[in-house]
C-alpha cells in the first residue's frame, strides 16, 4: 500500500513536469524498491521464447457460431461497443478534440477504426493519430520474449498509473450539465457503476437507461431522440441477456 502510494506521488511529480515516461519510471522504480526489500523475486531465466501451441490454429470458429452462444456473442458486442464509447469521449477531451457543443470530432469514423481493432492513444504526451497505436503495439512486442522479466513486476506498482489514468480521463465530468435532476442522476450512476462492480457496461447500461427513463418521466421526451431510445432498448437487452443466460 504505502509503495502504491509513493508511485502514485511519483507519477503525479513527473506529470506536473510533463514527463513523457512518468508512467514507466513510476512502475520501474516501484518495482527496482520492492526488489530491493525482497517482496519480489528475481526470475530464473530473464528471456523465453513464446509458446503458441496451445492456441494456434485451434480457434473453434463453428462451434463458436452455435444458437446457443448467440447471448454470449450479443454481450460482448455491447461490451466492446460500450466500452469503446467510453475511451473515444474520454480521450477526445483529454486531447481537446470536440466540437462547440463539446462532443467528440468523428465519433462515427473513430468507432468504425475502433471496430477494425481496439486502440488507445497516448493523449496525454501529444498522440494524435493512428501512428500512437502502431508504436505502442510494437513496443509490446518484445514482451513475447521477457514474459519472464515481465511478470517480476507486482500489482501494486501498476496499479498507480491505473488510478493515475482514470484521474486524467474523469477531467471531463467538468463538462457534463447536472444541473436538473434527470441530468444529474444518470451521470451518478453511470460514474458509480462502473468502478463498484468493475464493469464499464454496467455503468453505461443504467446510465442509459435512467436518462431516457427520467426524460420522459420529466415531461422531456421531445429531448430524446431515436437513437437514445434504440441504445435504451439495447441496454435492457444486456440486463436481461446477463440475468437469464
Amino acid at each position: 500500500m504505502l509503495l502504491s502510494l509513493a508511485g502514485f506521488v511519483l507519477i503525479g511529480a513527473l506529470l506536473r513536469r510533463k514527463s513523457p515516461f512518468a508512467f514507466l519510471v513510476g512502475i520501474f522504480s516501484i518495482t527496482g524498491v520492492a526488489w530491493a526489500l525482497g517482496m519480489v523475486q528475481a526470475p530464473e531465466q530473464w528471456l523465453a521464447l513464446p509458446d503458441f501451441h496451445s492456441v494456434f490454429l485451434k480457434l473453434d470458429l463453428w462451434g463458436a457460431l452455435q444458437l446457443s452462444m448467440i447471448p454470449s456473442i450479443l454481450a460482448i458486442l455491447f461490451a466492446d461497443l460500450f466500452d469503446s464509447i467510453t475511451s473515444f469521449v474520454g480521450m477526445s477531451h483529454g486531447a481537446g478534440l470536440v466540437d462547440a457543443k463539446g462532443e467528440p470530432k468523428h465519433l462515427r469514423e473513430g468507432l468504425i477504426v475502433d471496430s477494425w481493432a481496439t486502440l488507445l492513444a497516448g493523449v496525454e504526451v501529444g498522440g494524435r493519430t493512428g501512428k500512437t497505436a502502431v508504436v505502442a503495439a510494437l513496443c509490446f512486442l518484445p514482451c513475447l520474449f521477457i514474459a519472464p522479466l515481465a511478470a517480476m513486476v507486482p500489482a501494486y506498482a501498476t496499479a498507480p498509473v491505473l488510478v493515475w489514468v482514470g484521474v486524467l480521463m474523469f477531467r471531463s465530468v467538468s463538462a457534463l450539465k447536472i444541473e436538473r435532476r434527470e441530468d444529474l442522476v444518470p451521470a451518478f450512476l453511470a460514474i458509480i457503476l462502473v468502478p463498484l462492480p468493475f464493469s464499464i457496461t454496467q455503468g453505461l447500461v443504467w446510465g442509459f437507461l435512467s436518462h431516457v427513463t427520467l426524460y420522459w418521466l420529466a415531461g422531456r421526451r421531445s429531448e430524446v431522440t431515436r437513437t437514445q431510445v434504440v441504445i435504451c432498448v439495447l441496454a435492457a437487452c444486456i440486463l436481461i441477456i446477463e440475468n437469464v443466460a
